[in-house]
């Protein structure tokens, strides 16, 4: 298992035959200009965003290095102008961008975002972190990276400091339609879970549209704070894809995907300070302590994959507890390693897992919501709803089986099990002596 720390996107008229024409020098970019807002040329970014009125755009005229961080309080657009933002050690603060209460950052036009050296976030989005007013905030600090934005960590391949977006407080959105790609370990997206008396880090908003990358080296998100992420498409890949303490996972499209091949994860790694995380694609680590409450959606085109452990994977602190309020799996597909299950969770948390649809690499009967059955395909998988004769594998009486060893165990002395489909995946079956069965 490998560990996360919490805190560390002419028209040209043709000349008449007899006239003598000159062309005119295309306007020259001056080399100390970079940015430029309604016509007007700056030498700094931070001072055209300044000037730009709420809601004007700031077009990017060459590629520039940030010598200090850039402060966003209003809404403003940066068109990258197929240009290059580079964000160094030498930045004197440890992010790049920092989108305050009252800001709305919006990233378009295509062009990149890169970070050089470790303990650096190119984006921070802040919202109201105040436990005394959090409850009552109303404004928001708004960060979306552009379809055609990429944003590269460029830290050592070992460094887990160095994030794409940390997010925090009330109101705190993140709309990612771009890449987020960390080459090295650390989170492509990453919270924080504080919350006491005087700070909340929750109530955070994180949407990943289709076309959306968010790729690391090591765990790709890190939720420890009570907020709502939702998964709309794209991919989110990594050693581990996601890492969950608090909060709302909605996940109805796109892939989560986790890469490495570790299934090392028990209970005596949830930990008070970040999370553990082996080769799944979900790891929930139930660490009472903090704000929990979670609630799991997944449905629709979801494509939950590990390659050699398990789809999603539970592991706690207290034997007997658990900060999951609810996993409801209505559709998606699931896949993990070899011989591993789909989902895996502590005892305590089965009765919250419910699962009504969807196609699995593995039994997940101990999960399935009333009036639903596990349907074995002739591709090895196991498909769960509602059976009747077009889906059951067999058939006892008037009622539908999706595999021949529930239906014989279900069938009672004398009974007849009716084959309806070839047969798969079958567990060994035993009939006691003295019972008598017709198939």
């Amino acid at each position: 298992s490998a560990p996360v720390e919490e805190e560390p996107a002419s028209n040209e008229l043709p000349s008449l035959p007899d006239e003598e024409t000159e062309e005119e020098p295309a306007p020259e970019v001056q080399a100390d200009n970079v940015a430029e807002v309604n016509g007007e040329k700056f030498t700094t970014l931070q001072a055209a965003i300044d000037k730009a009125e709420d809601g004007q755009t700031v077009t990017l005229l060459n590629d520039i290095t940030l010598e200090e961080p850039i402060s966003i309080s209003k809404s403003v657009t940066i068109y990258l102008n197929e240009k290059k933002i580079s964000i160094s050690t030498d930045t004197e603060h440890e992010y790049g961008f920092y989108v305050a209460l009252g800001g709305n950052l919006n990233l378009t036009g295509s062009g990149s975002v890169d970070v050089t050296g470790i303990d650096l976030r190119a984006f921070q989005v802040i919202g109201d972190t105040n436990a005394t007013t959090w409850e009552s905030t109303t404004e928001s600090a708004v960060l979306t990276i552009g379809e055609d934005i990429e944003v590269t960590i460029n830290a050592d391949s070992s460094d887990k400091s160095s994030l794409g977006v940390y997010i925090a407080g009330k109101g705190a959105t993140l709309n990612l339609y771009g890449s987020i790609v960390c080459q090295n370990k650390g989170a492509t997206i990453q919270g924080n879970g504080t919350k006491n008396g005087t700070t909340n880090n929750g109530g955070t908003e994180i949407n990943i549209f289709d076309g959306a990358t968010a790729k690391s080296n090591g765990l790709a998100m890190y939720l420890p704070q009570s907020g709502t992420v939702n998964i709309f498409g794209g991919t989110v890949e990594g050693y581990a894809a996601i890492g969950i303490k608090s909060g709302t996972l909605n996940i109805t499209g796109g892939t989560v995907r986790g890469t490495a091949n570790d299934d090392v994860l028990s209970d005596e790694h949830s930990a008070t300070n970040g999370i553990a995380y082996d080769g799944s694609a979900i790891v929930i680590d139930s660490y009472i302590g903090y704000a929990g409450e979670m609630n799991l959606n997944i449905s629709g085109t979801a494509n939950i994959e590990s390659a050699y452990s398990t789809a999603i994977r539970e592991i706690g602190n207290v034997t007997g507890e658990t900060n999951i309020v609810i996993m409801n799996i209505t559709g998606g597909s699931f896949s993990s390693g070899t011989n591993k299950a789909c989902v895996m969770v502590r005892d305590v948390t089965k009765e919250t897992v419910s699962i009504s649809g969807g196609t699995f690499s593995s039994d997940v009967s101990d999960y399935l919501a009333e009036g639903v059955d596990l349907i074995a395909n002739s591709d090895g998988t196991y498909s769960v709803g509602e059976l009747d004769a077009s889906n059951a594998v067999a058939q006892v009486g008037d009622k539908y089986y999706g595999t021949l060893p529930k239906a014989i165990n279900a069938a009672q002395n004398g009974q007849t099990v009716t084959l309806l489909a070839d047969s798969q995946n079958n567990d060994s079956v035993t009939i006691n002596y003295g019972r008598k069965l017709t198939l």
